[in-house]
C-alpha cells in the first residue's frame, strides 16, 4: 500500500494477498481509504478573494520587514579597500557575514553556513539578535506567500475546490501523504491562511487535520 492513493487502495483486492494476522488493520486503512476517496471527490472550497487579501497584507509585511533590515550596512574588505551594501535577507552570504564576521556570533554548525531555519532560531536563543528574528519573520512570509498563496489558483479546479490525491501510507514513518493541495499543507500561525476556506466544508477540513494530527502523536 505504500505510495498507492486514497483511490487506488479503496478499488484494489488485497485480501488474498495478506496473511490473516495483518486482515484487521488492512482493513482498517481500506475502510479509510473510502472515507478518503469521498473527500478527493467532494474536494473543498476555497475564497480565492479572501487568499488575494492574504497575499496583499503578508507581501506589505514582508516589504516592510525588507526595508527594515536593509539599513544595516555591511561592510567588506578587497583589493580595492572598504566596500558597504545594505544586508539582503535573501542572500546567505551576506546574512553569514552579518552574524559571523560584524557580529561575531558561534554558529550552531561550524562546518555549516549557519543561515537556515535551525541556525538562526539558535541565534535568536543565544544571543536575542534582533536582526536575525526580522530575517527568520522575513523568510517564513515570503514562503507562506510564495509557496501558497501566490500559487493556490493552480490547485484550485473549475469548481472552485481543491481535490487532493491522498496516500494512506505515503512517508517512510507509515504517514499520510497528499499532492494537489488539501489543509494540512497549509500552514498556521500568526498569519493563519486556512481561513480561506469556506466554513460550509468546516466538518471536512477539520476531519482531515485530525487525521494528520492523530498520526503525528
Amino acid at each position: 500500500f505504500k505510495q498507492k492513493t486514497a483511490y487506488e487502495i479503496s478499488r484494489s483486492d488485497w485480501s488474498s494477498d495478506v496473511c490473516s494476522s495483518d486482515l484487521s488493520y488492512l482493513s482498517l486503512i481500506h475502510r479509510a481509504s473510502n472515507y478518503l476517496v469521498e473527500v478527493e471527490r467532494k474536494g473543498i472550497r476555497v475564497d480565492l478573494e479572501k487568499a488575494k487579501w492574504f497575499s496583499k497584507v503578508i507581501a506589505k509585511e514582508a516589504w516592510k520587514l525588507r526595508e527594515e533590515i536593509e539599513t544595516i550596512e555591511l561592510i567588506y574588505m578587497d583589493e580595492t579597500g572598504e566596500v558597504k551594501k545594505k544586508l539582503n535577507p535573501n542572500s546567505w552570504q551576506q546574512v553569514s557575514h552579518y552574524l559571523y564576521v560584524m557580529k561575531g556570533y558561534k554558529k550552531l554548525d561550524p562546518t555549516a553556513p549557519g543561515t537556515d531555519e535551525d541556525s538562526l532560531a539558535w541565534i535568536i536563543e543565544q544571543y536575542d539578535d534582533p536582526v536575525a528574528s526580522k530575517i527568520t519573520r522575513y523568510r517564513k512570509l515570503n514562503k507562506l506567500n510564495g509557496t501558497y498563496l501566490l500559487r493556490i489558483h493552480a490547485h484550485v479546479h473549475v469548481d472552485g475546490r481543491f481535490h487532493a490525491n491522498y496516500r494512506i501510507i505515503g512517508t517512510e514513518t507509515g504517514r499520510t501523504s497528499s499532492g494537489g493541495g488539501d489543509p494540512k499543507r497549509n500552514p498556521t500561525g500568526p498569519t493563519n491562511i486556512q481561513n480561506i476556506y469556506r466554513s460550509e466544508d468546516t466538518d471536512i477540513k477539520e476531519r482531515i487535520l485530525k487525521l494528520y494530527e492523530t498520526q503525528e502523536e
